[in-house]
């Protein structure tokens, strides 16, 4: 599986073997190493805060690029997704991406180290160091729904668009929106926190993606509604895309 290989190249510090030669065990070992969840860290609640952050800040540029596989949008593609549907179709007949293997294999190992890592510290927090501990946890558990939405996400938009009676309908079409405003957002969210060091500019830009993003969710749910009134959509590929539409704004 080409993306599945592409992600082992880039977490994994040796190359790797064919997917079917690999045991299972040796890959959640090696995903689960970290250079930051150290016995060293432990010893002070603010190496171990730092460790704590960096970690977090790990599990998040992983959760990205497999949300983006999700999509068929390869890591490299993240900043500037491509979005044409002649190149979304190609990828859907010769890539067959197992989303929950990616979740199980990047994402799930790091979560549970994170976690492990918490139970494992005794030292005293200041109050700021126990906020910021427990803002990572949420956020840290929230990466993890993201991941699991995504994969949910996938499996409709594979299953519409590998459907070669539904490829010019209007619910292929609303799929295709869907994913092009989705990996869009997510590329805003990854320059906004590649760039923006100053707290309250990061909060103002995060204000404006939030407010595009719920545009678009009034704007597509309203054209969906109309689309079934004209009968160019069923009630059953209403209930699809508003579901999805609902994973999407989570994955956000």
């Amino acid at each position: 599986q080409p993306a599945f290989a592409r992600l082992l190249a880039r977490w994994l510090p040796d190359p790797p073997q064919p997917l079917h030669l690999m045991r299972e065990a040796a890959l959640i070992n090696r995903a689960r190493q970290s250079p930051y969840l150290t016995d060293a860290a432990l010893q002070t609640a603010d190496s171990a805060t730092q460790a704590f952050g960096q970690e977090l800040r790990h599990l998040g540029r992983m959760s990205l690029e497999v949300i983006g596989q999700a999509l068929y949008c390869p890591p490299e593609e993240l900043a500037a997704p491509v979005t044409d549907p002649a190149v979304l179709r190609q990828r859907l007949q010769h890539e067959d991406i197992d989303s929950d293997a990616l979740y199980r294999h990047y994402i799930k190992p790091v979560y549970g180290e994170l976690l492990r890592f918490i139970g494992r510290f005794e030292q005293p927090l200041s109050e700021e160091q126990q906020q910021r501990w427990r803002s990572g946890q949420v956020a840290a558990s929230q990466l993890a729904k993201a991941v699991k939405d995504a994969y949910q996400l996938h499996a409709n938009l594979r299953r519409q668009l590998t459907d070669e009676s539904n490829t010019e309908s209007e619910a292929s079409s609303a799929y295709l929106e869907l994913r092009s405003k989705l990996l869009a957002a997510l590329a805003q969210l990854r320059h906004i926190s590649r760039t923006c060091d100053d707290p309250d500019s990061w909060r103002q830009q995060l204000a404006q993606l939030e407010q595009q993003v719920a545009a678009f969710d009034n704007a597509f749910t309203a054209r969906l509604f109309r689309a079934v009134r004209d009968g160019r959509i069923d009630g059953y590929q209403l209930g699809s895309l508003i579901n999805d539409l609902g994973y999407a704004k989570r994955i956000v």
